[in-house]
């Protein structure tokens, strides 16, 4: 975001850098321009705060509000994605959980649901290869780690994939490659790519990431 001038309104007579029209305006006039200004300033910061507070795979926040991505643990073969929104309930073998109960608890929390007890967890793509609906075959953390590792996938990188699939391995390049990097997917199932399109954007990852339908066997690799 470009940096907003901010003037001080407490000393507007002392700042000598105003625009022209502040220099020569009336004070009253100059205090109510000064405010709207650092009014302006505030808004836009907020906004981009938001915007990235909900890019939950890569800025994380304290506590969960709506809207966000939360992990739910309840054992090791058991963990459950949910987009928190009032009003919506998850059932599980430890019961239903209803999703008011989750905001404003702290990420890592044990919540209690009506037959048992969760952990709400922050995603990452360790956890969402565990939480995802399985399109394909998938790839786990062991075997992502050692593909960017051997590959040198650092922030930076640009990467072709072959393969979305169910988007396991894509969001962990997607994260890998960092705020510079970018990754070009490929699926020749339409289904598929609209799928990892639309998570990919939900856990703000889609400017790092470009989903596309093809046969890389027939088209080559677009980048």
């Amino acid at each position: 975001m470009p940096s907003v001038p901010v003037v001080d309104a407490t000393n507007v007579e002392s700042n000598q850098n105003l625009p022209i029209e502040l220099e020569t305006a009336k004070p009253e006039l100059k205090l109510l321009k000064t405010k709207k200004m650092l009014a302006m300033a505030s808004t836009l910061s907020s906004s981009a705060e938001e915007r990235l507070e909900r890019a939950s795979f890569i800025h994380y926040r304290e506590h969960i509000e709506e809207g966000d991505t939360v992990i739910i643990y309840i054992d090791s073969k058991n963990i459950k994605s949910v987009v928190v929104q009032r009003g919506k309930t998850i059932s599980m073998k430890n019961g239903a959980l209803r999703h008011e109960f989750l905001i404003g608890k702290r990420y890592g929390s044990r919540v209690s649901a009506t037959a048992g007890h969760v952990f709400a967890l922050r995603p990452n793509p360790t956890l969402w290869s565990k939480a995802l609906i399985r399109h394909t075959q998938i790839l786990y953390s062991h075997d992502i780690a050692t593909i960017i590792h051997l590959l040198d996938i650092k922030p930076g990188s640009v990467i072709c994939e072959s393969g979305t699939g169910s988007g396991s391995l894509t969001h962990a390049l997607a994260v890998a490659c960092g705020h510079n990097g970018h990754v070009y997917t490929h699926d020749i199932v339409e289904e598929r790519v609209k799928s990892a399109e639309k998570c990919l954007e939900e856990h703000g990852l889609g400017v790092h990431s470009t989903v596309d339908c093809r046969n890389v066997c027939e088209e080559p690799f677009f980048v």
